[in-house]
């Protein structure tokens, strides 16, 4: 400030200025006039809080410069208004770049509708008690209307002196698909680690474990109904991931778990499966899981007689028929399901023999079961 500007605002009155002294200090000194026409001065050591405030910009710079450069799509925004979005958010939501998200009046667009209430409440809780969230699964839009799964984290951060949230998000669509397509199979699968703690389960498996009839999950752990075979299960979960980690083999082992309704015991097999064998030069394999397959002897397996129709070019009745005699009905009882005399059945299924080149009714049926109609679960 120049002595002309000074002395200008001196004859004003009510103003105030920064200034330094040589050791460093940073007073705010406020000018007002006195009622007999005199100028009293205050001076307020801010140096802290000069430097506090020097610190907290060097520090979004240095969250800005190391964001900008990470892989992790990161968002800054409070109450769903964009603040800061690197290249790596925008590109991964279908944007041309941060600026395009920047310019949007919500962040609630980037979520499906149904997550925009929870989203909301999370919002609160970041804010007003700094409460993060960890690994939280968030299905999201992308700029085209496509979804995209995520993992999320979500924090508190200090943002131009006020509580804002940001969070981070890896890209899991390629996983989630993963996870959905073992949901189509017409077997339960269940990633345990070596304490039994669920990492993954398919819908099948959460169905037989939810009728709490031999199978059962207590605080995320894998049980049993038989104390017996509970200890059996867990012997072999721990027994297969320490051959693994031991000595690199894997096996798989059958076991069968009662149940306490009556009903025939569900097959089991237990084996092994890890990122670790992705790794192209592994050697050994440090964090298995245990892969357990579960089937239901019960559940009827249901496909549609239009996909035999397509795999072995059937006519209708003949694929009908087969999706009877599949099922496990005889030739008879398949006639009188489809209404037609025993000799009309019977001339169908010569005539189903010639399309696939198999002239035995268990043949036929093993060719059907082997087929992918099987990977389908209703």
């Amino acid at each position: 400030m120049s002595l002309e500007e000074r002395l200008e605002l001196h004859k004003k009155g009510g103003h105030h200025f920064e200034s330094t002294v040589p050791d460093g200090t940073t007073l705010l000194s406020t000018e007002f006039k006195t009622s007999n026409g005199g100028t009293a001065i205050i001076r307020t050591d801010i140096t802290d809080l000069k430097r506090a405030t020097e610190e907290l910009n060097n520090s979004e710079i240095h969250f800005r410069e190391l964001a900008e450069y990470s892989v992790q799509r990161t968002l800054v925004h409070r109450n769903h208004k964009p603040l800061y979005a690197n290249e790596a958010f925008a590109e991964t939501y279908g944007y041309e770049s941060s600026k395009d998200i920047l310019a949007l009046q919500s962040t609630l667009g980037l979520l499906t509708p149904s997550l925009h209430k929870e989203a909301k409440t999370r919002h609160r809780e970041v804010l007003e008690r700094q409460r993060s969230f960890e690994n939280t699964e968030i299905q999201g839009m992308r700029k085209d209307g496509s979804i995209i799964w995520t993992a999320s984290h979500i924090f508190p951060i200090n943002w131009n002196g006020e509580t804002v949230s940001c969070v981070t998000r890896y890209d899991t669509t390629e996983e989630k698909r993963t996870e959905l397509a073992l949901d189509y199979l017409p077997i339960g699968i269940i990633l345990v680690n070596e304490t039994a703690a669920i990492k993954h389960i398919n819908r099948l498996a959460c169905e037989i474990a939810k009728r709490e009839d031999g199978l059962f999950i207590h605080n995320g752990i894998i049980s049993a109904g038989n104390a017996d075979e509970q200890a059996q299960l867990h012997a072999i979960i721990r027994e297969v991931i320490l051959n693994v980690r031991l000595s690199g083999t894997s096996e798989r082992i059958a076991i069968t778990l009662t149940r306490s309704s009556g009903a025939p015991a569900y097959p089991m097999t237990i084996g092994t499966i890890s990122e670790d064998n992705l790794a192209p030069h592994a050697t050994k394999d440090l964090n298995p899981l245990a892969a357990i397959f579960i089937t239901d002897p019960d559940r009827p397996q249901k496909f549609s007689s239009e996909m035999l129709e397509r795999l072995f070019s059937l006519t209708p009745s003949e694929a009908k028929l087969l999706k009877h005699l599949v099922a496990g009905l005889s030739i008879k009882d398949a006639a009188r399901e489809m209404n037609n005399a025993p000799d009309t059945a019977r001339h169908h299924l010569k005539s189903i023999f010639q399309k696939p080149g198999t002239h035995r009714q268990a043949k036929l049926i093993k060719l059907v079961m082997s087929t992918p109609l099987w990977t389908h679960s209703p």
